[in-house]
This record gives C-alpha cells, structure tokens and sequence, in this order.
C-alpha cells in the first residue's frame, strides 16, 4: 500500500431516506512537477472502496487501478484557492460541462 501525500477527494452519499452512507469513489491529485508559483499535478479517479483510511491517513492498494487519469498544467497554486485546483482536476477527468 503507498501513502498518499497530496489531495483526496472523497465522493460519498449520504442518503437522506435511508440515512447510510455510501463511497461513490475517490480522485486523488498530486503535484508532478513544479514548486514555485506554477505547478503541474496529475488527476486519477477510483471507482469506489479502492482507497482507504488507515491510521492518520489514506492508503492506496498496490493494485488499484484508476479508471481515468488526467493532467493539470500550469497550475497558478500561490494564487488561486485548491477549490479551482479540484475544479480544473475534475474537468480534465471529464466530469462536469
């Protein structure tokens, strides 16, 4: 299993009929290049259960397979909020109009 060390972002229902939740599935973004104020990161989304917390905190299987990937260029990370980073990771994967 390898530690993920960037950002999660989790898909869960929670239903209001049946009060239970259920994962969806999970897009995790981590930066592949870039440190100053520009930045590119690299977008995979995982169909449900493939991620898991264990400890303090997420853990990827060895053998789980995203079912798309997509990259974020040129990001402008000092100056934009991580919400516009989730945005853009999101329309890449092809989520979203």
């Amino acid at each position: 299993m390898g530690d993920i060390r960037m950002i999660v972002v989790k898909i869960e229902l929670f239903s209001a009929i049946t009060g239970k939740e259920k994962d969806l599935g999970t897009v995790v973004i981590d930066n592949i290049a870039g440190t100053g104020s520009l930045a590119d990161y690299r977008c995979r989304a995982y169909p449900k259960g493939a991620i898991g917390r264990v400890g303090g905190g997420w853990k990827l299987p060895a053998n789980a397979k995203p079912h798309r990937i997509a990259y974020v260029y040129g990001h402008a990370r000092l100056k934009e909020p991580v919400g516009n980073l989730v945005a853009k990771a999101f329309k890449e994967l092809g989520y979203g109009s």
